[in-house]
């Protein structure tokens, strides 16, 4: 994490306190709690600063973590734990934790990651470690009393991966406050009163830090709101800070004109005042952002950080933070109720040249041109908090001023209010603009002035609609549906109102109301559904006062329609891919939590511009979690429920939520993704196991003629062995079917022997010995519970629908349940993806079940680093990395052979601040990465996949990898995916357990640390090497089921030399410099490495996998890189073309150019670059994208600085082609040197084949942000 991630502004006052040196001795020692041994010693020759630091040698195994343990501190103003940590060499599963210890037990833990990345993904060399206090997570192991300044002890912890690292100058970062002196009040204060309304203006006299300068001067607004009625009152901070002056009763509402500035001391007489029910308009920046306190001589910035002494609290109690800019990070971020909720830190201004008033604002006739962009925050707005499943709401956003650029494209809002209707500010309007480029937008003309005006009425009447919602999103035609919403009055003065209810754009209810002050009234209207035509009827609603409109809000219902319901995508299964329509496809999808049926914000109004986005922006598929929940008390806000609570029909509201939804997703082509129950466990009892199988056959009996919707068993399920009576009972028959007697599971369990007879032998403890096979059975069960319960889940769903789609979304680590293992009953194998794109093709690949019949996919990855940018209060977002891990994902997913690829998740609550969104929250502006995705969607649709089988398999070792020492193996069976990522390219993965026979197509199979395998596995090889494969093997392949060397005879069958019998871990890090041992065995070979070099690899170890590759004659595409390293996978499609994916795996720092000779075509890719290269049936491209230079048959057709992408638009060769789609990603510009004298248009996804087009006048093609162009003959 970088550190300008965490400290917005930096107090001159920071300093740093020094915690250890490690200049003169070992200041950690070894620490004996059970773990694994990390050697710690001084080193004098790997130092940052002085003359000594310290080394820390770690060797993985059970249980897969070591600590060290020294002396400790924690000031109470502590910010910050700063060390330098030099890498020598670490495993890509390695880890570091960092441990702060209490006295009483209780303890304190964060993850070290820099940059993002974990300690087994750092460059060799020296990195900065920053972990904000904040970041400590509590783990009370003691008295369970928060006391972080009490620790007296750290651990540093090495886990899951072998690492050599060196620490060298930890120390404290720390906050010193500086001394305030009493805020400067107004003389002879007096409270002006006005027609319109009472207003307070906040006027700072002094210089503020940076020579500020308000584009809306506080003398200048006072004279437009006074010649408009008001009464203003110019307020000093200490009148801002006196809880006396600042009241409802002298004030309606206060103006902040200094942008991110509030003096610090006035934050409690603030709070009050908007708890009170005052309000306020605050311009310039990003409201009460940068707190200040006045010395007595100047305005000084106060850091924002959580101290020690505060963290003890709660981060949210920290009385420096009034927004949300901070909060407690996590996956989603949390708040004190008090924490104003306006603007997000990562959401800025692009491109905005132009700003018109919006809704009922526009009459008010403001639309603004700008010389130059506007420059600050998006006013976007928090409706709610803290929540991402079961988020309340208490507010509404309106936009008041929309920014756009010169295209007209929406990049945001200028400048918006917020009506808080419930909650701890029940009753406060806020207005707020976060421009910073000093424009002043409220004042300079007639027009400006006039919003200025209208704004501060809005503030000060309070009267306004919320809550509008109809009592189903769906009815059967028919039915009669109740609309109803809430009219408020706020304000100190009765109001008469006008509420007038519109269906569909029929006026259904006029209703004059008189509302007191404070008063809150229920407007309703019933409608009878038959009268109405059509599938989808949007409901707004008006309120008008004094002749004018002053608010509006917006909802829908939906009517069930079996046509549009039939008009839906229709999602099959064949040769390994989703087909839609009949037809083969690699599909992008996206996430969404519960929320939907949770939120009162949601609504099919919500859903149907969501899935209208979706589809604009290629997004085919949207899963939905958080769903079983609602079964019991979902929509009180409680998660926990139990599986025996499916048992009961589905509550109305959540069928009818679900219906609309599905029949909106069909409307718009998205094929629903749905997750049928959440937070439930695996180790079921039969009853419980019925009941999830009678919720499963519900919906997907509910849903059966819905052509577009597959299903998810549950997300992430965790397989928990507890040594319960039902466990033990099916342990022990497990056993049984095993061992069939106790004499034989007595042989088997030498290391541990059972301490009784079947059927009472109990779960027992696991150890990380080798020969363990108590162990390895233990973890083999959980498999077995795993699969009891995914077929019992399965049946559910077949029984209401035998041709649903079902599988499961793991984790993204094996041992919480095995995702091979793990896919016995379901239709194709899914998985979730967190963590370095190093390691993204390694795990991901090994899910890849085409060659039994079930194809793969991933459920969701992320922006990673633009979530840990937002949860620390980064300012912009880490567009670079966010893009680069999108592209990487999908050229991999799809190159590696998935059939779909989902996002987590679509969109940044309106709620709460839950980071993950394609697109912003309150404004739908799409981050970057949406049009990356986008685009790179865009052309794969013209890719018609045809799983072809390869002539390469990886051999997946079930009977050694479980068992004792699984993440070593597990590490192992990711270089062996490396290696042949980086030899082989297209490669299949098969699995001991389900292997019948080796694919006929298979010259080369590669089994990793084999050891223990069956016979019946031995066998099925034997004879495919005998008939004429090649086999690579390494390690040793003599040991049977019990781990015992009785198998002796099977190298001799392979005609290899007899080897030691040794465990894979007494030869581990042996090397050999001679040739590995070839044999020959009927008309195959063997290619023998008696050492499991995949626990080490060398450089030498992809030249023996290209040797293996050799032998087995497997022809390697043909293509040449230059200055890089790249991966290359190729995809035979319907029409007899290929997809080349090109993958740079390397962070080098030269652009890597990339030739496919057989096509003609050259290619520029940057680090991590990638690329896709269409061809058809001819062997002519047809699409193409590049980072650089695009050269095709001998000649530059295009180039760009970054990645970008040409696609045919009427099946042609590019070269040839008369309409060519170019899809410039985030690039500004590209030239294009095809059809130089045609037409071009520009446009977005969706609307530029209606573009306007002009004709060509240079190469170059420029976009604004989002576009894409069309290129058509003349």
């Amino acid at each position: 994490m970088r550190t300008w991630w965490l400290l917005l502004f930096v107090c001159t006052t920071a300093c740093a306190v020094p915690l250890h040196d490690f200049e003169t001795e070992v200041a950690f020692q070894p620490h004996a709690d059970g773990g694994r041994l990390v050697y710690a010693e001084h080193d004098s020759v790997c130092v940052k600063q002085g003359a000594g630091a310290l080394r820390l040698v770690y060797k993985d195994a059970l249980p897969h973590w070591g600590n060290v343990v020294g002396s400790c501190f924690v000031p109470t103003n502590a910010t910050a734990l700063r060390f330098w940590l030099y890498v020598h060499h670490a495993r890509p599963q390695a880890k570091m934790h960092i441990w702060l210890m209490e006295p009483d037990g209780d303890m304190w833990v964060q993850h070290v990651a820099i940059g993002g990345k974990s300690v087994g993904y750092l460059q060799k060399g020296w990195h900065e470690a920053v972990l904000p206090v904040s970041g400590f997570q509590f783990d009370g192991r003691g008295k369970r009393t928060r006391e972080i300044v009490s620790a007296n002890r750290m651990l540093i912890g090495c886990n899951f991966g072998d690492m050599e690292v060196t620490v060298d100058a930890m120390g404290w970062e720390v906050r010193e406050m500086p001394r305030s002196a009493p805020l400067p009040p107004a003389q002879a204060l007096q409270v002006e009163r006005g027609e319109r309304g009472n207003i307070a203006v906040l006027e700072i006299t002094q210089p503020l830090p940076g020579g500020f300068r308000t584009a809306h001067p506080p003398q200048q607004l006072a004279q437009v709101l006074r010649r408009a009625g008001f009464g203003v009152t110019m307020l000093q901070a200490g009148d801002l800070a006196d809880g006396q002056t600042l009241t409802r009763d002298h004030f309606d509402a206060v103006i902040l004109p200094y942008g991110a500035f509030f003096p610090l001391d006035a934050r409690d007489a603030f709070l009050a005042y908007l708890r009170a029910g005052g309000s306020f308009l605050a311009t310039d920046g990003y409201a009460v952002d940068r707190p200040i306190i006045w010395d007595g001589e100047q305005w000084r910035d106060v850091e924002q950080t959580v101290t020690a002494e505060e963290h003890n609290r709660g981060a949210t109690e920290n009385r420096v933070r009034i927004n949300t800019r901070y909060g407690a990070p996590g996956d989603a971020m949390t708040f004190s109720s008090e924490q104003i909720g306006v603007f997000d830190p990562t959401f800025l201004l692009q491109d905005a040249t132009q700003a018109r008033a919006v809704g009922t604002f526009a009459p008010s006739g403001v639309r603004l041109r700008f010389e130059k962009p506007l420059q600050g925050f998006s006013a976007s707005g928090l409706i709610g908090d803290n929540n991402p499943v079961f988020p309340p709401v208490y507010r509404r956003w309106i936009p008041v001023l929309e920014a756009t650029d010169s295209k007209g494209h929406l990049r945001g809002t200028a400048l918006s209010m917020m009506h808080n209707f419930t909650g701890v500010y029940k009753g406060s309007s806020w207005a707020f603009s976060g421009v910073t480029s000093g424009e002043p937008l409220l004042l300079g003309d007639a027009t400006r002035e006039r919003l200025l005006t209208r704004v501060m009425e809005r503030l000060v009447q309070k009267v306004y609609l919320h809550s509008l919602h109809s009592d189903l999103p769906l009815y059967e035609r028919g039915e009669t549906a109740t609309v109803s919403l809430q009219a408020v009055n706020f304000s100190r003065q009765p109001a008469r109102v006008r509420v007038e209810l519109k269906v569909s754009g029929r006026t259904v209810r006029r209703e004059e109301v008189t509302l007191q002050p404070g008063a809150e009234q229920t407007v309703q209207q019933t409608i009878d559904t038959g009268r109405l035509r059509g599938d989808y009827h949007p409901v707004q609603a008006q309120l008008w006062l004094d002749g004018q409109l002053v608010d509006t809000v917006e909802a829908a219902f939906c009517i069930r329609d079996d046509k549009v319901l039939a008009r839906g995508p229709k999602v099959g299964w064949k040769d390994n891919y989703l087909t839609i329509d009949g037809k083969p496809a690699i599909l992008v999808g996206t996430n969404q939590t519960g929320m939907m049926f949770f939120s009162a914000n949601e609504n099919p109004a919500v859903w149907d511009r969501d899935f209208r986005l979706m589809a604009q922006n290629n997004i085919r598929i949207l899963r939905i979690l958080h769903f079983s929940p609602f079964a019991k008390e979902g929509y009180l806000g409680n998660p926990h429920h139990t599986s025996l609570d499916l048992r009961s029909t589905p509550p109305q509201r959540l069928q009818r939520q679900m219906d609309a939804i599905v029949q909106l997703a069909q409307k718009h082509g998205i094929i629903i993704f749905l997750t049928l129950h959440d937070w439930l466990g695996v180790t079921l009892t039969d009853e419980e196991l019925q009941a999830q199988k009678q919720w499963n056959r519900f919906w997907a009996e509910r849903y059966r003629d819905v052509p577009g919707i597959i299903y998810d068993i549950q997300n992430e399920p965790v397989v928990e062995v507890q040594d319960t009576p039902l466990v033990r009972q099916l342990w022990n028959q497990w056993l049984k079917e095993r061992y069939g007697s106790d004499e034989a599971l007595r042989e088997a369990w030498r290391v541990q022997p059972p301490e009784a007879p079947l059927p009472n032998v109990p779960l027992g403890n696991r150890t990380d010995r080798w020969d363990d096979v108590r162990t390895a059975d233990l973890k083999r069960f959980e498999t077995e519970l795993l699969n009891r319960w995914v077929k019992a889940n399965v049946e559910g769903v077949k029984t209401g629908d035998p041709d649903a789609l079902v599988c499961v979304g793991y984790l993204p680590s094996m041992p919480p349940a095995d995702k091979i293992l793990g896919t016995r009953y379901t239709d194709f194998s899914n998985m979730h993806f967190y963590g370095s794109l190093q390691e993204f093709p390694l795990e991901f690949k090994l899910i890849d079940r085409r060659a039994f019949g079930k194809g793969f996919s991933l459920g969701e990855f992320g922006a990673q680093e633009a979530h840990d940018a937002r949860i620390h209060g980064a300012t912009g977002l880490p567009v670079q990395v966010s893009v680069t891990r999108f592209q990487q994902v999908l050229h991999y997913a799809t190159g590696l052979g998935a059939a779909f690829l989902c996002n987590w998740d679509w969109k940044d609550f309106d709620e709460m601040v839950f980071p993950w969104g394609l697109i912003h929250h309150s404004t739908p502006v799409a981050k970057p990465w949406l049009h990356t995705l986008a685009q790179g969607a865009e052309m794969l649709k013209r890719v018609q996949p045809v799983y072809q089988p390869p002539q390469v398999y990886l051999l997946v070792p079930d009977s050694h990898r479980i068992g004792a020492q699984f993440g070593r193996i597990h590490g192992a069976l990711h270089q062996a995916v490396k290696l042949l990522l980086d030899t082989a390219g297209d490669f299949g993965v098969l699995n001991e357990e389900d292997l019948k026979e080796v694919p006929p197509s298979a010259k080369a199979l590669f089994w990793v640390l084999p050891y223990c395998p069956t016979d019946e596995t031995f066998q099925t090889v034997l004879r495919w090497v005998e008939n004429g494969g090649v086999l690579y093997l390494s390690g040793n392949i003599g040991f049977d089921r019990t781990r015992q060397p009785t198998r002796a005879e099977r190298l001799k069958l392979l005609h290899l030399p007899d080897v030691p019998a040794l465990s894979p871990f007494e030869t581990a890090g042996q090397t050999t410099t001679a040739q590995p041992i070839v044999s020959t065995v009927g008309r195959g070979k063997v290619v023998y490495v008696p050492f499991p070099i995949e626990l080490s690899p060398d450089a030498r170890s992809a030249q023996l996998y290209r040797q293996v590759l050799q032998l087995a004659a497997v022809p390697a595409v043909e293509v040449s890189a230059q200055r890089g390293r790249v991966r290359v996978f190729s995809l035979p499609t319907r029409d007899g073309g290929r997809l080349y994916t090109l993958v740079r795996p390397d962070e080098g720092a030269e652009k890597c150019r990339v030739s496919i000779p057989a096509h003609r075509i050259t290619l520029s890719l940057q680090p991590l670059g990638c690329a896709f290269v269409l061809v058809n049936a001819r062997g002519e491209v047809v699409a193409a994208e590049s980072e650089g230079e695009m050269i095709l048959n001998g000649k530059t057709i295009a180039s760009a600085s970054g990645h970008y992408g040409l696609v045919s638009q009427d099946g042609q060769a590019l070269t040839r082609s008369r309409r060519i789609l170019v899809l410039p990603h985030q690039q500004r510009e590209v030239q294009v040197y095809l059809l130089p004298q045609g037409q071009v248009s520009v446009g977005t996804l969706g609307g530029v084949s209606s573009a306007q087009s002009a004709k060509r006048t240079s190469a170059a093609v420029s976009f604004a942000i989002g576009e894409v162009a069309l290129l058509t003959a003349p």
